[in-house]
């Protein structure tokens, strides 16, 4: 009897499974429990190696499926309407200190602490208190030990600031730096995310805004008013907390980058290369590559208040660089001119998923009016699939991996985040994320050929070469939009934000 689809789910859960099983068992360790709250721990990271991640993809792709195939399809409908509940929940234990007030007390494993208590130290109702608790209990975030007594697990551990309670209720210690960078990024989606989100399909069906792609023209703009785009926004003296939440919650997405070396080749550059990080912020992308590749010249190109806090950064993290010529920072708006003609790499890290194919045709041909025929440009941004069967690419390295019959092709709910985030960069700056056609289009029409991509756990590395040998003269395209003013530009490792005055 041939197996169903069901059976053949189950299959490949559980062998993925024992792969994880067996990988542990070699590097004898146990692996991790619900109940951990040690986010260092050797079992903790092994799960973020290659191997693990492999397995991990598999198992959470079939499982996915699996859910999919056996709850009623109005519950599953229902569950994702009243999903905001959740969101709402994280985010009121953030701002209420409960992870730290619960860490305090005591509250882990299988010692729990009663909401009483809790809610004696953040002013909140017990009874109410214990109802959200148990909601995300229910989803594997905190553990309810006994009723209504809670504790920290694996998931909840990671919103811990790792400040003492009576710093965070004084306002005397930090809550979003450190350890804390994922509650920032709750808050984030609690605060502007979600008031921004409900404004989609108003705004996706305005006839002023339909058809729009200027980064003013948003769901972010129909949720708080106003001609300002996000970034501006941001820059108001009245958003600074806001601004400074929203760039802690961008560096929680640069933990699952590889290190350099894994990707594109920076090693076989010749001594005395120049990498120009176009969009570079502070610089802090580059730190690790320049320790890894000591031989290369860097420029890291941002407007004037991020440069000027890039020479502080440097001073502190590579004095003797800094001060040789090695790194140099210079101001530019890559809205402009490329002012370093010749760079061996021109290179780029999640910039271009902030804007709309026009306006990022016209930072890729600012490059490419600059670069020479051994120039390469080096796009480190997300790379996401089709939900379907899609042609073969001939472009090294482009093909994603082969997802077993009958997992989706995209790998399903394992690569979910590309694509909520998608939709994110879509209603907050009409940014994108890319798919392979969108890259090949992107640099075909600015100039550039994508001649090999390097696949990571976070982003995907695009290598691109000049199309043809001679240079020619590329106009920014008829009708492409124009922005009185392009507000701010943030940089997803260190999220500082400056502004953009530049027209384009």
């Amino acid at each position: 009897m041939s197996s169903t689809p069901l059976s053949s789910l189950l299959g490949l859960a559980a062998s993925a499974a024992k792969d994880l099983e067996d990988l542990y068992a070699v590097r004898d360790l146990t692996f991790p429990s619900l109940a951990s709250v040690n986010p260092t721990d050797p079992a903790e990271l092994l799960l973020l190696s290659p191997e693990a991640q492999a397995a991990s993809k598999q198992i959470i792709s079939a499982c996915g499926m699996i859910m999919s195939m056996v709850t009623p399809p109005s519950l599953i409908l229902l569950n994702e309407t009243m999903h905001y509940n959740i969101l709402a929940s994280l985010w009121t234990m953030v701002e209420s200190n409960t992870v730290e007030i619960i860490r305090e007390l005591g509250g882990s494993g299988n010692a729990g602490v009663h909401v009483d208590k809790i809610a004696a130290m953040n002013g909140m109702d017990s009874s109410k208190l214990a109802r959200i608790l148990r909601l995300l209990a229910t989803h594997h975030i905190f553990t309810e030990t006994s009723p209504n007594t809670f504790a920290n697990n694996r998931t909840s551990i990671h919103l811990d600031s790792s400040s003492p309670v009576q710093g965070l209720l004084d306002k005397t210690a930090p809550k979003f730096e450190g350890t804390g960078v994922e509650a920032a990024m709750i808050g984030h989606g609690g605060d502007e995310g979600i008031r921004i989100a409900s404004h989609m399909s108003q705004t996706l069906r305005s006839p002023e805004t339909a058809c729009a792609f200027e980064p003013n023209k948003t769901s972010f703009n129909t949720a708080f008013g106003g001609d300002l785009s996000l970034w501006e926004w941001y820059n108001l003296p009245e958003n600074s907390e806001r601004r400074v939440r929203f760039g802690n919650a961008m560096k929680s997405l640069g933990r699952s980058e590889d290190a350099p070396g894994k990707g594109f080749e920076w090693s076989r550059l010749p001594n005395g290369a120049t990498i120009v990080d176009v969009g570079g912020n502070v610089g802090s992308a580059c730190v690790p590559l320049l320790e890894h590749i000591p031989h290369l010249n860097l420029v890291i190109q941002d407007l004037p208040p991020l440069i000027e806090e890039g020479r502080k950064f440097w001073a502190e993290k590579n004095p003797k660089a800094l001060k040789s010529g090695q790194v140099k920072l210079q101001v530019h708006d890559f809205f402009e001119a490329q002012p370093v003609v010749g760079a061996d790499v021109y290179h780029l890290r999640a910039i271009l998923h902030d804007w709309a194919d026009p306006l990022a045709i016209k930072i890729l041909r600012n490059i490419r009016h600059a670069a020479t025929s051994t120039s390469k440009l080096v796009i480190r941004d997300q790379l996401i699939a089709y939900a379907c069967d899609a042609p073969p690419s001939a472009i090294p390295g482009a093909q994603i991996d082969p997802a077993p019959t009958p997992l989706l092709p995209n790998w399903g709910l394992a690569s979910s985040t590309n694509y909520i985030f998608d939709i994110h960069m879509l209603t907050c700056c009409n940014g994108k994320e890319r798919t392979l056609d969108d890259w090949i289009s992107l640099f075909d029409q600015s100039g550039w050929k994508l001649v090999r991509v390097y696949r990571g756990p976070l982003f995907a590395e695009l290598v691109g070469e000049l199309k043809g040998s001679k240079k020619r003269k590329l106009e920014t395209p008829e009708g492409s939009p124009r922005p009185r003013k392009l507000g701010t530009q943030i940089n997803r490792s260190d999220g500082v934000i400056a502004e953009r005055v530049s027209n384009v």
